[in-house]
């Protein structure tokens, strides 16, 4: 629920790694919701989450969740989503990085058919790994990930997370009705930041 012990998980993982590896040198690290190939709305103007494990425990730190005895800090659930190979070596790399700096992680890999119960129906994991596809228009296909509207238990890719707020889904609803370009693109760099 801490919003430092979030971002303390995006500085502990090395995304140019999980692009180098995982994927063999054909992705790139993602900064945000809209992905960098969409010119029509990328925006790197957002908040950084560059590499970084010591601004990560320093995170954890402040977040009141100091290193105890035998160096562990706490234990999260990781499920990395079966229906790609790639998932399973984005999660190892992903708990990797956590315990680098003291968060025990349970990974699993379950079948596609139990990825998708425990992701969208039961909500049985504290981390995840999943796929989505970036579509050049953030409504829906994007923005049903933040929003409450995305919020739909059972039904796959979709906020999974339950993670939500007013000011996200009231400025959704301006992106889904403003005609002018230029305003609507503002709209959409403010969502991602």
């Amino acid at each position: 629920a801490k919003r430092e012990v979030r971002q303390a998980m995006f500085f502990a993982v090395d995304r140019s790694l999980i692009a180098k590896t995982a994927y063999f040198g054909y992705a790139r690290p993602g900064t945000g919701p809209i992905a960098s190939t969409n010119s029509a709305f990328f925006s790197s103007d957002i908040f950084s989450t560059a590499f970084d494990p010591k601004k990560a425990a320093a995170l954890l730190d402040a977040a009141g969740h100091p290193k105890k005895a035998g160096g562990k800090r706490f234990t999260l659930n990781l499920v990395a989503a079966g229906w790609f190979a790639e998932n399973a070596k984005v999660g190892a790399i992903v708990k990797q990085g956590l315990e680098d700096i003291g968060v025990v992680i349970n990974l699993t890999v379950p079948d596609r058919a139990t990825s998708i119960r425990r992701l969208y129906t039961d909500y049985d994991f504290d981390l995840a790994i999943s796929n989505k596809a970036s579509a050049s228009e953030p409504v829906p296909s994007t923005t049903q990930y933040y929003t409450s509207d995305g919020i739909r238990k059972g039904v796959p890719f979709r906020n999974a997370s339950g993670f939500h707020t007013p000011e996200v889904d009231a400025l959704v609803e301006k992106i889904k009705v403003e005609t002018d370009p230029a305003r609507r693109k503002a709209l959409v760099v403010e969502f991602q930041k």
